[in-house]
């Protein structure tokens, strides 16, 4: 009888073991099928980042043309800046020459009116 009890025995443990084993391919196709998955979501996300790192090396170029760009103007503000700083000189020595000329003529109008001589009466005609 105990031969057959352990026969009973195997029969009943292969079984389950099966069963385990099943169990376990199961889980290791969706394990598989998973890191299939993961892999073409990293390759697909490479691809975007790769693309977005080509947009964003366009804008850098661009941004570096613009960086250029504003630098010419800068130059070019500065040397206008310059130019109007000179007008200003050459305004202000205008300016002085204005209120020297201006000096002049009331100096000269006064001394005018000062030295004309006074005005003298008209003789009228016997009728």
């Amino acid at each position: 009888m105990e031969k057959q009890h352990f026969e009973i025995l195997l029969e009943s443990m292969d079984g389950k073991i099966n069963m385990i084993l099943e169990g376990y391919s199961v889980l290791d196709k969706r394990i598989a099928d998973e890191g299939e998955k993961r892999r073409e979501e990293n390759e697909l996300l490479n691809v975007k980042i790769s693309a977005l790192s080509e947009r964003f090396d366009g804008v850098d170029s661009r941004l570096d043309g613009i960086d250029a760009r504003l630098d010419g103007i800068d130059t070019r503000l500065d040397g206008i800046d310059t130019r109007l700083d000179g007008i200003d000189t050459r305004l202000d020595g205008i300016d002085t020459r204005l209120d020297d000329i201006h000096s002049e003529l009331i100096d000269h109008r006064n001394n005018s009116e000062m030295h004309r001589a006074p005005r003298r009466c008209s003789i009228k005609k016997a009728a």
